[in-house]
């Protein structure tokens, strides 16, 4: 029999964010704010909030936990509070104020860099560094997403710096996930190579991607999905991600889901 207990709450946050890569904008908010109510964030709490409203079209979801983690920021110290000044950074760049969100990413960086490095020249931003202490993925979508900032508030020689150093990490291997093809066409994109950033979404597609909400919602995809054969593509990907979508709405509606996972976690 199925049981999660107590622990079980600390993944309904992730919960949250398959409904929202579902679109399934009401679910996923109901399980992001009940596992808040439950106390089962983690510490970074702002992560949560900014990997699921990131799917979501209005960003202004996500005003509200930055001005708590902006609070939480002026008295955290250490690695609490460069999480929240990095995954903050990362809500802002989103919610299109790219100056305040390069100012906390660039803040939170330092603070990492004092910590894992403190002889690197001042100013620095090696990506590689952040791969041994951070988690590849991680890595990616920091900087991918500060370099777009960058291009934002006309720090184009920021960008381009960044951006050469993340072809260099990306290079080092040969893509062979979806996930690994998404970031080479967001790469391609950002240097202004639409064809490219096709090319390899449409790989990232061949091998089961249908992240369509992210990438549709994402100020950093916005420029490069605007060319027409993006547009056609992700129709396509909304039409499968919409097909699963019923799927789990009828799922949910035949078990009373709600009810089942709060009588699990009660056990």
């Amino acid at each position: 029999m199925l049981k999660m207990g107590s622990e079980g709450a600390f993944q309904l946050p992730y919960l949250a964010r398959n409904y929202a890569a579902l679109g399934m904008t009401a679910e996923a908010d109901y399980w992001l704010n009940f596992s808040v109510e439950k106390d089962a964030g983690a510490r970074f709490f702002i992560s949560d909030y900014y990997f699921v409203y990131k799917h979501f079209e209005n960003p202004a979801h996500l005003l509200g936990p930055l001005e708590a983690a902006e609070q939480q920021a002026q008295v955290a110290d250490g690695d609490h509070r460069a999480g929240l000044l990095a995954y903050g950074g990362l809500a802002q760049i989103q919610t299109g104020n790219f100056a305040k969100g390069v100012e906390w990413l660039e803040t939170a960086l330092e603070i990492y860099r004092q910590d894992y490095a403190p002889d690197s020249p001042a100013g620095s931003i090696d990506v590689m560094l952040y791969d041994e202490n951070w988690w590849s993925w991680l890595v990616v979508h920091v900087f991918q997403r500060l370099a777009f900032a960058y291009q934002q508030v006309d720090r184009d020689s920021d960008a381009l710096d960044i951006l050469q150093q993340l072809d260099d990490l990306l290079e080092q291997s040969i893509p062979r996930t979806p996930l690994q093809h998404e970031w080479l066409a967001l790469q391609y994109g950002l240097h202004g190579d639409i064809d490219s950033a096709y090319d390899s979404l449409a790989a990232a597609v061949d091998l089961g991607w249908a992240n369509y909400y992210e990438i549709a919602n994402d100020p950093a995809w916005a420029e490069t999905i605007q060319a027409p054969e993006f547009q056609t593509l992700l129709a396509e990907i909304k039409k499968e991600v919409d097909r699963q979508r019923v799927i789990v709405e009828q799922a949910d509606a035949d078990s009373d889901f709600r009810a089942e996972i709060t009588r699990l976690l009660a056990d």
